[in-house]
């Protein structure tokens, strides 16, 4: 029996996470073995979306996210493809998910949506901290949706800096930042993204 056989058993009968594995082994063109070993695969890009649809409508919260980013992903092709990505990240913040206000933040910002950006931003920092602080403060430090404000900007990249569970680089970049605002320069344009 193929790998891709079991995976499929697996995935009918061992519930979305198995689906959402499938998935995105179809979708990378790999998968992991129990070794640990990462091995090609044919990568069928309509089976799986089927697959993670299939986890996504089960409840899994990681389908969801994916699927998000597979179609922002294509969003610079085709621009219908924003709704679907908003349509799944949208469904994960409704789940609850830690990471969808800062995936909805970088949706509608691909799209020049900058005051939506901002405000999803915004709504990710009220409900989980950690997972937009970083990106939430470059908003305020650049006017980025929202009017310039630096004093919110430095406390929130000195909030970065003191939580343990920041990433290291975005800790580092918040330094760089205050230094920037020490200085009183203004940042360049590569600090805008969310």
């Amino acid at each position: 029996m193929s790998i891709i056989s079991d995976l499929r058993k697996k995935a009918v009968n061992g519930g979305p996470e198995w689906a959402r594995y499938l998935g995105s082994c179809l979708l990378a063109g790999e998968y992991e073995t129990s070794a640990g070993e990462v091995r090609r695969i044919r990568k069928n890009e309509e089976e799986a979306l089927y697959w993670l649809r299939q986890a996504a409508d089960g409840g899994d919260v990681g389908a969801m996210i994916e699927l998000g980013a597979y179609y922002g992903n294509l969003a610079n092709h085709d621009r219908s493809c924003f709704v679907q990505a908003l349509f799944w990240e949208k469904k994960a913040w409704q789940a609850k998910c830690e990471v969808a206000g800062q995936n909805i933040a970088v949706t509608y910002s691909m799209m020049g949506k900058r005051r939506l950006s901002h405000q999803w931003l915004k709504r990710g920092y009220e409900r989980c901290k950690w997972s937009t602080r970083f990106s939430l403060a470059k908003t305020f430090l650049c006017g980025y949706g929202v009017r310039r404000d630096v004093p919110m900007a430095k406390r929130l990249f000195l909030e970065v800096i003191g939580d343990r569970r920041s990433h290291p680089q975005h800790k580092a970049l918040a330094r760089k930042y205050l230094r920037i605002i020490r200085r009183g320069d203004k940042p360049d344009g590569k600090v805008i993204y969310p």
